[in-house]
């Protein structure tokens, strides 16, 4: 939880900065190539060494890293020399979330008993935009054991429409009643 959260701290400082200047989505890249960058196997040992002096390490990264934009590699110096470089992923993906949201843009978590097709899918995105307001992107999960139906979970709102739960209310409403 500790990780998150400071991962958010430098997301939000990070978006701050990006939106000041009108570079949101240049930070979305560069945070994409930091990621990509500094989970390379070689890079992740390289970091992780500690017999090797921090200013080899962010000498060694900085190198790797050509192409970044200055802002950019500072912060991955900075990650570096404060021991945090591997929060780069969760800085990633917080800032992720924060950019999405400034667009409009909301994640939905659907789970589906059978796979679905492209067509249930825009149907099924569709009516949740209707729901939120904003545009919704699915991220889809199949569970048989939700026996038909689905459940959408968006932000902090679980949307039920599973066999499943029709069928665990009807039997409280027949051992209840």
């Amino acid at each position: 939880m500790a990780r998150i959260a400071a991962a958010r701290r430098y997301a939000q400082a990070i978006f701050m900065i990006a939106k000041e200047q009108g570079e949101l989505e240049a930070w979305q890249k560069d945070l994409a190539q930091l990621t990509e960058g500094t989970s390379a196997p070689e890079m992740q040992a390289l970091l992780a060494n500690p017999k090797l002096p921090t200013e080899e390490k962010v000498k060694h990264l900085r190198a790797r890293l050509t192409g970044l934009a200055p802002l950019v590699l500072n912060l991955a110096s900075l990650l570096v020399q404060k021991g945090r470089i591997g929060l780069v992923a969760d800085i990633a993906q917080e800032y992720g979330a924060l950019y999405d949201t400034e667009r409009g843009i909301e994640h939905a978590r659907v789970t589906t008993a059978v796979p679905i097709d492209a067509v249930e899918q825009d149907r099924i995105a569709r009516g949740l935009a209707a729901l939120t307001g904003r545009q919704v992107v699915l991220e889809v999960y199949v569970d048989p054991t939700i026996i038909g139906g689905f459940v959408a979970r968006v932000g902090d709102r679980v949307l039920d429409g599973s066999t499943l739960s029709q069928l665990q209310a009807l039997r409280r409403s027949l051992v209840g009643g």
